[in-house]
């Protein structure tokens, strides 16, 4: 997995979805962000991980590790002006979160690609105040089938919403995920499941269904990072 992401001062998106991937067991990544602070960081905090600032744009896709991964996360901790726009190869997937979905607002993509907004980002990206839950659908059903992308629209209970305008429902709230940093988390977690070759809409399931799980256990409400530590855990 590569992941873009960690701009100065927000680092702690960055590692937290690159230690939820790696916790689950995934494997190899390489962290590419704009900020020599967070570099250093990362490698006081685990001198093991592959970190390194971002080369130019054009560059990034010509970097052995980058050519050879099958999983690409852009926008944990990324300042959007930061965000590199890339040629998305077809043959990755590429998760594009945070500061990362308004950099490639109304971009054409393909549909390995799967865009993860909040209300917020996902009003940002349509360019338009939602006011129900059916006007929302149907404009991300628009700008799915528009740009070709897959889009989770996160909230308490989650739609994705694929580039033929099939709608698929999480219709599982858990009130202890509405802490701050559960998205880092959910990043990573569906970085691990596409980088084991599950489709799409499978790795979404895949991803909330543990992501629950692990804020179930918690018998308080817990930091991102407690439910971090909860993820690789069996049932009690």
């Amino acid at each position: 997995m590569v992941l873009i992401g960690g701009s100065q001062g927000m680092s702690g998106a960055a590692i937290s979805s690159l230690l939820t991937f790696h916790e689950l067991g995934g494997g190899i990544s390489l962290l590419l962000t704009p900020s020599e602070k967070t570099v250093r960081g990362v490698l006081k905090k685990d001198p093991s991980l592959m970190v390194n600032t971002i080369p130019e744009s054009a560059d990034i896709m010509n970097i052995p590790f980058v050519r050879k991964t099958s999983v690409l996360l852009l926008g944990p901790g990324l300042k959007t002006e930061e965000c590199p726009i890339l040629s998305l190869p077809k043959d990755k997937f590429c998760i594009l979160d945070a500061g990362a979905i308004q950099a490639y607002r109304n971009i054409p993509l393909h549909d390995g690609i799967l865009m993860t907004p909040h209300t917020g980002e996902l009003e940002n990206l349509l360019n338009t105040k939602i006011k129900s839950i059916g006007q929302g659908i149907s404009l991300a059903k628009e700008y799915s089938k528009n740009f070709n992308t897959y889009l989770l629209w996160k909230r308490h209970s989650s739609f994705l919403i694929d580039p033929n305008g099939s709608v698929f429902l999480w219709e599982r709230p858990e009130p202890k995920l509405a802490v701050m940093g559960t998205g880092d988390l959910l990043a990573g977690i569906l970085s691990f499941y596409l980088s084991r070759g599950f489709t799409i809409p499978e790795a979404v399931q895949l991803s909330l269904s543990l992501l629950t799980q692990a804020a179930k256990k918690s018998k308080s409400f817990p930091t991102a990072s407690k439910i971090r530590k909860l993820l690789s855990k069996g049932d009690d």
